[in-house]
């Protein structure tokens, strides 16, 4: 059996396969590789109309293609066809159809170069598969890491709380929380930056905003070094009351710091997973802080547009290795003092110039005059963006505000 329009060896030792077909649709000639990829015999589909080994569904647009190549003559490449195997398979080719003419210019047919891509057609339908399965695991975990960010946190009279997260992917390892502490009348405020991006940092920034919740509210202490002892009052033993330490809130912020410390350390150490963490117990009653800054960046205490104070690391990153220490430290927040909690995401930004925002520069955005903590947020967002422009965001980038009006 001879080709009628062309010879096919070097495409029979390539693997190509290779068909003609008349004006009208029937089979004229095949080399082997098309017909054991379609796993007939020639006999039994020479002089057979394509629809015979053309996908059903295809059919009406295989007609429209070979119409169309006929009446403008073009030259088709990189078709996508579904041949129907002799077993009822299907089997997916990428081929080329030209229209073949007598030497007087007149349509004698189409002859059709294919290549079977259905493996790589399988792996490329797989890794969209898996791509969307990804895809749709991470907006689940998007999901599930924004239900744990509080919106409803308290608002005592005379204070104001903000806060803002902007991930620079679907999950973040940035988290904030704001949450009344059962065992005190003060209410925690808590910003953190889990090492490592991802769904990995996201993972244990779950793990680490639960334990701080947890451990806050036990009612004991496990080591009182590093609780501050200004309010310790003698007795004529000579042993120091524990009272006003107690009610201080001192035992729960130590709780939450050390426990989770070693928890994380101890259980997860082969991770290398740690977080800085900014934590603090506020008393709105009194406007005094108590906080660790467990190797996080130093919160700001704003007053009269003025950076008053910066609140530097008290101790590491938790996380890190065990029974570790940390320091409680007190500042008090007055009437029209603001607290800005931040993340490195918001200093580390990078300009189109590959300049960072620094610290020197969220200076002068929290500093703005602003009447509200929300405000004093949008400053500082409206500086950064102006900073970054059109620069891909590539850090997490988390503020917590508490301002003070009375």
């Amino acid at each position: 059996m001879k080709p009628s329009f062309t010879s096919t060896h070097l495409l029979d030792s390539l693997g190509y396969g290779y068909f003609e077909i008349d004006l009208s649709g029937r089979l004229l000639y095949g080399n082997m590789p098309f017909f054991n990829a379609l796993g007939y015999a020639p006999e039994e589909l020479l002089g057979k109309h394509f629809r015979r080994y053309v996908n059903r569904k295809d059919v009406a647009l295989m007609f429209n293609i070979f119409s169309m190549i006929h009446l403008t003559g073009f030259v088709e490449k990189n078709l996508l066809m579904d041949f129907r195997r002799k077993d009822g398979s299907t089997h997916t080719a990428e081929g080329t159809i030209a229209l073949v003419r007598d030497p007087q210019g007149n349509a004698l047919g189409f002859h059709c170069i294919l290549l079977d891509i259905t493996d790589r057609k399988q792996r490329e339908t797989n890794i969209i598969r898996a791509k969307k399965q990804a895809e749709r695991e991470l907006e689940i975990a998007r999901e599930i890491q924004s239900s744990f960010l509080v919106k409803d946190y308290p608002q005592p009279e005379g204070w104001e709380i903000a806060t803002l997260l902007r991930p620079a992917r679907q999950v973040s390892g940035d988290f904030y929380d704001v949450f009344p502490v059962a065992t005190s009348k003060q209410i925690a405020l808590i910003i953190a930056d889990v090492c490592d991006k991802g769904v990995g940092a996201a993972m244990y920034m779950a793990i680490f905003r639960s334990l701080f919740r947890a451990y806050s509210d036990q009612q004991y202490i496990m080591r009182w070094a590093g609780v501050p002892t200004g309010n310790r009052e003698e007795t004529p033993t000579g042993t120091f009351r524990r009272d006003a330490i107690l009610a201080s809130g001192a035992p729960s912020l130590k709780n939450a710091i050390d426990l989770t410390n070693n928890y994380i350390a101890t259980h997860h150490s082969n991770a290398n997973m740690f977080a800085t963490v900014f934590f603090g117990l506020l008393d709105p009653t009194t406007g005094e802080l108590n906080y660790i800054n467990a190797g996080h960046e130093a919160a700001f205490v704003i007053s009269k547009d003025q950076l008053k104070k910066r609140l530097d690391p008290t101790g590491p990153a938790v996380g890190m290795m065990p029974n570790m220490e940390f320091r409680i430290e007190a500042v008090a927040l007055n009437p029209g003092d603001s607290l800005l909690l931040y993340t490195d995401g918001v200093t580390d930004a990078l300009s189109p110039t590959e300049e960072q925002f620094a610290e020197p520069r969220l200076v002068q955005a929290s500093t703005s005059p602003s009447p509200s903590a929300q405000g004093r947020i949008q400053n500082i967002m409206a500086a950064l963006d102006a900073h970054i422009a059109h620069r891909e965001q590539y850090d997490d980038v988390t503020l917590l505000v508490v301002q003070r009006s009375k």
